[in-house]
Formats: structure tokens, sequence, C-alpha cells
């Protein structure tokens, strides 16, 4: 169950879009971690990306996936998806510095320009 309030909201339709789709989105990345948990990568994958497309700006959810997109050895999709959430957040540099998924690229000039190495 879900209680929100849109009524001094300037589009009170869009804004309980908005929020639903967040509402939702969380669902979808909670069960992502619950798949990653379980072994099953490939879908933990697809669930967090369902998540980023209801939820874009949600960093965490962008480091995460950054994260498995390493470990499934998506290299680019990795860097990319690492370098949004900086662009985010700048604190995701130090996580992606100590972070084990990112130890295999902490070599490459292009990790170490954004994250700051």
């Amino acid at each position: 169950m879900v209680d929100v309030r849109v009524d001094d909201a300037v589009d009170p339709f869009k804004e309980l879009r908005r929020l639903m789709e967040i509402s939702l989105a969380s669902r979808r990345a909670g069960r992502a971690q619950e798949l990653k948990a379980q072994g099953s990568l490939t879908a933990a994958i697809g669930e967090m990306e369902a998540a980023l497309e209801m939820y874009p700006r949600r960093d965490s959810y962008l480091f995460a996936l950054a994260e498995w997109y390493a470990e499934a050895r998506r290299d680019r999709e990795a860097l990319n998806a690492l370098r949004a959430a900086i662009g985010f957040r700048d604190t995701w540099k130090a996580e992606a510095r100590s972070s084990d998924a990112f130890r295999r690229f902490r070599g490459l000039s292009e990790f170490q320009v954004f994250t700051g190495s």
C-alpha cells in the first residue's frame, strides 16, 4: 500500500505517475538484488535495467548495474554505467576504486580518469 499526496503539485497526475514509477522501480531493484543473491546474474541485470528505465536518475541503481556488468564481462556497458553513476554523485569514484568488481579496470586510463585514480 502506498499513500501519496499530490494535491499541491502543478500537475498532480504527472506527479502521481512519477511517484508510482519510483515505487515500481524500487520493487524491481529489490527483485534484482534477490536474483543476484540467488546467482542469477543475467536475470538480475535485466531487472535492474528495467528499474532504471522507470527511474533513470537513481545513481545507486546505476552503480550496482555497473558492477554487475563488470562481473558479466560486459566491459563497455560497465564503464558507461559507472561513468553515469559518477555523473550523478562524485562519491561513486571512491566506491569504484575499492570495488572488487572493477579490479581489472584499474589499469585502464579511462577508468583512472573518471574515478580520479
